[in-house]
């Protein structure tokens, strides 16, 4: 590996059975943090046009209906949270929550991170840093929580509903951990970045937020 190689090690995560996950964690979390907030010039796609993405990137059905429940799970988290202050644009969090496994079919297929793939159409295809921050990160947020910076809240609440969604169905973290394990922890390493004690608290049982409206 050259220097220049070397140096950006950090910001992709090739599945090697010698890697640490504790020391790519670390390093990941040396990295500055990225914050994208809202900028109201920044188009945001409604249900129709994300629908229309799912067409053009040949979305499977299964994908797509857990695609709706993580959105409609997301969009119930993000009205609690504007419901009670925060700066959160609950159109965004839609948009996000539909697109968040937009590359998941096309890696299935060919390999990769889908999402860093499903990230970049994103931008590609909206030019919206805020909604693509949830579809890049919904699979791993590499730094620290801080519920106080209200620009990282929409990718919380697309992490946090995917992590509660087995394909279709509302479960408890317990259950979805244990499903990714079975599907997903093939490697120690997968394991170890999967079963992480501190991320299966705050688990409320298999149910929605209260919501005021579905979406």
């Amino acid at each position: 590996m050259s220097e220049e190689q070397r140096h950006f090690e950090g910001y992709v995560e090739p599945v090697r059975l010698g890697d640490s996950a504790a020391r790519r964690s670390l390093y990941l979390k040396q990295l500055p943090s990225f914050t994208f907030e809202r900028n109201p010039d920044w188009p945001v796609p409604n249900r129709e046009e994300c629908f229309a993405l799912w067409d053009k990137y040949a979305m499977p059905q299964n994908i797509r209906a857990h695609s709706l429940v993580v959105a409609e799970f997301a969009v119930c988290l993000a009205q609690c949270l504007a419901d009670h202050g925060a700066d959160i644009h609950v159109p965004s969090v839609l948009a996000s929550g539909l697109l968040h496994d937009l590359g998941k079919f096309y890696t299935i297929k060919h390999g990769g991170s889908h999402g860093q793939i499903g990230g970049a159409w994103v931008i590609n295809e909206t030019r919206n840093p805020h909604i693509a921050q949830g579809v890049i990160q919904h699979v791993r947020w590499p730094w620290n929580i801080d519920e106080t910076i209200d620009a990282w809240l929409l990718a919380y609440c697309i992490i946090y509903s995917d992590k509660r969604v087995m394909h279709d169905r509302v479960v408890t973290l317990e259950e979805r951990y244990v499903d990714l394990l079975e599907r997903y922890g093939v490697t120690e390493d997968a394991k170890v970045r999967i079963n992480i004690p501190s991320a299966r608290s705050g688990n409320r049982g298999g149910s929605f937020p209260p919501c005021k409206e579905k979406f």
